[in-house]
């Protein structure tokens, strides 16, 4: 139940607002920045929480073109953002989350019924939107994981390439031997290629062409600069063999799409192509790299060999019981 010592009011914001007040959230990714959300997702509507005139909370819904909710494709983090320093007390504190969160989750529930959000990995605290219940509708959590290296700042390169397990750092070595290069210029038509390759190789032929349309999307966030793509190849020609993109914001990279030819991967070279990545990031200025998902053994496992260690974060619904 929503406490009443807290009065909050809840109101749609434009994208606008919503950037202003986005500087004020600590747990914010590049995934929440607006133009990064429109350029996702077919429409976006933000929301905003405020008690005694102070802004406490914004959340963005996502809005697929048929209408329905619906987070977008190759995206992670996207929920509500908290906009103040922690309380000092740990009973107001609580309080406040509660009647903050449970009266946007009522507001948007008549707005839009069901949804989905998720919350970055420092939000862990989970309480204020499961004691949720509002005429048979409840939130439901499931605990997913992502993999990060943290500390870019403070390491060297040959620091990064140390994190790597000892086999990881052997491929590596062994693929900067073979003359193996980062390419200076590629296309949007030599990734999507490599992309479609790879959706060929795994089977899900069928949602590439959705996918080409979020790989677009993202290629345009890196033109405008909200990311970087490491594109690698031989020294003997310049064809795209390898290529990962990430979208990058303040001191977080997050890795989004990466491509490889079959040949290129059984040769090991892609721990390199990591190595790089990561370089790349720390020049950047981010201090964070989150390879975005270790939620099987296989990814996990390969994550995990650059240095990476595993993050918890959660996955929610609004729903009927």
């Amino acid at each position: 139940m929503i406490n009443p010592q807290f009065d909050v009011q809840v109101q749609a914001i434009d994208p606008e607002r919503a950037l202003a007040l986005r500087v004020q959230a600590p747990s914010s990714t590049v995934f929440t920045h607006p133009q990064v959300l429109a350029a996702l997702s077919f429409r976006v509507q933000w929301w905003l929480a405020e008690h005694a005139g102070v802004a406490i909370c914004i959340w963005p819904i996502c809005v697929d073109s048929g209408g329905r909710t619906n987070l977008p494709g190759l995206s992670y983090y996207v929920g509500p953002l908290w906009l103040l320093a922690p309380e000092p007390s740990a009973r107001r504190r609580l309080l406040l989350e509660v009647a903050v969160f449970q009266s946007m989750l009522s507001e948007l529930r008549k707005h839009y019924g069901s949804f989905r959000f998720s919350l970055s990995p420092s939000i862990h605290d989970l309480r204020a939107f499961l004691w949720f219940q509002a005429n048979g509708s409840a939130v439901s959590a499931k605990p997913r994981y992502t993999a990060c290296i943290s500390g870019l700042q403070r390491l060297s390169e040959a620091e990064l390439l140390a994190l790597f397990s000892y086999e990881r750092r052997a491929d590596a070595r062994r693929t900067a031997a073979r003359g193996v290069c980062l390419l200076q210029n590629c296309s949007f038509e030599q990734i999507d290629s490599l992309y479609a390759r790879l959706m060929d190789e795994r089977g899900v032929t069928g949602i590439y062409m959705q996918r080409r349309a979020e790989l677009l999307a993202l290629w345009d966030l890196v033109k405008r600069g909200f990311g970087y793509v490491v594109a690698c190849g031989n020294s003997s020609d310049d064809q795209l063999r390898a290529v990962w993109l990430v979208l990058c914001e303040n001191d977080r990279a997050c890795g989004v799409i990466a491509a490889a030819e079959p040949a290129w991967r059984a040769q090991q070279n892609n721990a390199w192509v990591c190595w790089q990545a990561l370089i790349a990031a720390k020049r950047r200025g981010a201090d964070v790299y989150d390879f975005n998902g270790a939620n099987s053994l296989a990814r996990g496992s390969d994550k995990h060999s650059y240095g990476a260690e595993a993050a918890l974060y959660f996955d929610l619904e609004l729903s009927d019981q």
